[in-house]
């Protein structure tokens, strides 16, 4: 499985296009439109995709490092961590020091306590121990292994209610997925007819659609403040509909056959940087107040377009070049370090006893 097919490259690419495009669209204007705004329909259906495209990506890393059993690699771990550390500095540090000033505990905050920076840090800590969780699926009871899913199950439902952001909680959404794509591999079942996947993801995706469209309407006799509180619960990063959504979405891409495409793969390779950098931008576009930011839910339709396609344009390239300026002049100057922390005793001695695990 060391090389991913092109139906996987594709999803990848699809995934990060409708993260940006969340953003976007959740800052400026969906929760907090009055009544029906001209684009409402958009704003809503383009809110309800890319949560399933969120929870999709934690299906696919999901499956890759189940499908490595035991076979650990310390510096992928560290090349990963380098590239995370490099990307928080330039994001948290040089461009909100930028525009917003420094401030300590801001920086604190999100490097160590907030944990919600899209799903990075819980699945850096499963690219340290997933040979454990791996052993773990492939040798507990099938009985445990279903009821340690439950339990899973049920705290990330109390956080869909809570909606409670933080780290702990990131890592309970990926363990439960975790543990759902391991059921999945261990017991080989899955389901491989397109249109009942197709069914399940439009249903998924439209449900919140419909809810926030219903909400918004001028002849809803709901208040605005309590209609977007529960906007909150339904665009919440913990959503049901949404882990549904991504698992089918998921399984729909993996059944796909699709012949090497290049260019797919070489576009693939940026997918990482857009999704972590497109806040960047978006904070360049507030900064300046690029025209009718504050109004997109109102705007005409070409012109909410165009400011969609410009946004993810500029994401794009900018990913692109940091991605450029990453690999060839920052990653060689964290090889050394990293090749030193792979010497590291307790990197070693974890190194060993996943060769042991793999043994038995």
């Amino acid at each position: 499985m060391s090389k991913k097919s092109t139906n996987f490259e594709l999803l990848r690419i699809l995934l990060t296009l409708f993260i940006p495009i969340y953003h976007w669209l959740l800052y400026n204007g969906i929760f907090y439109a009055v009544d029906a705004p001209n684009n409402i329909v958009s704003l809503a259906l383009f809110s309800g995709i890319p949560f399933s495209c969120m929870y999709a990506f934690i299906v696919m890393s999901s499956y890759f490092l189940i499908k490595k059993k035991y076979n650990w690699n310390a510096k992928k771990l560290f090349d990963f961590l380098a590239l995370i550390v490099t990307l928080l500095i330039f994001k948290n540090i040089l461009i909100h020091s930028l525009f917003w000033g420094w401030k300590m505990n801001y920086y604190v905050e999100t490097f160590f306590l907030e944990g919600a920076w899209w799903y990075v840090y819980p699945y850096l800590l499963v690219m340290l121990f997933y040979p454990f969780l791996n052993y773990f699926i492939y040798h507990v009871s099938i009985k445990n292994l279903y009821g340690c899913t439950a339990l899973l199950g049920i705290l990330f439902i109390i956080n869909i209610v809570t909606n409670n952001t933080v780290f702990i909680n990131d890592c309970i959404m990926f363990l439960l997925i975790y543990l759902i794509m391991g059921i999945m591999e261990r017991q080989k079942k899955e389901c491989h007819k397109p249109g009942i996947l197709i069914t399940v993801y439009v249903i998924g995706v439209s449900l919140p659609a419909i809810l926030s469209v219903y909400l918004k309407l001028p002849s809803t006799n709901i208040a605005l403040e309590t209609a977007n509180n529960i906007l909150q619960k339904v665009h919440g990063r913990y959503t049901l509909a949404g882990l549904v959504a991504g698992i089918v979405l998921f399984l729909f891409f993996k059944n796909l056959q699709i012949p090497y495409t290049p260019i797919l793969h070489k576009i693939s390779k940026i997918t990482l940087f857009v999704f972590l950098l497109h806040e960047s931008v978006m904070s360049v576009f507030w900064n300046f107040e690029i025209k009718s930011c504050e109004y997109l839910a109102y705007l005409p339709a070409a012109q909410f377009w165009g400011l969609l396609i410009i946004y993810i344009i500029f994401c794009v390239l900018f990913a692109a070049l940091a991605y450029k300026v990453y690999y060839s002049l920052i990653a060689p100057l964290w090889n050394k370090g990293i090749s030193y922390m792979c010497e590291n005793k307790f990197v070693k001695k974890l190194d060993n006893t996943y060769k042991k695990l793999q043994e038995k």
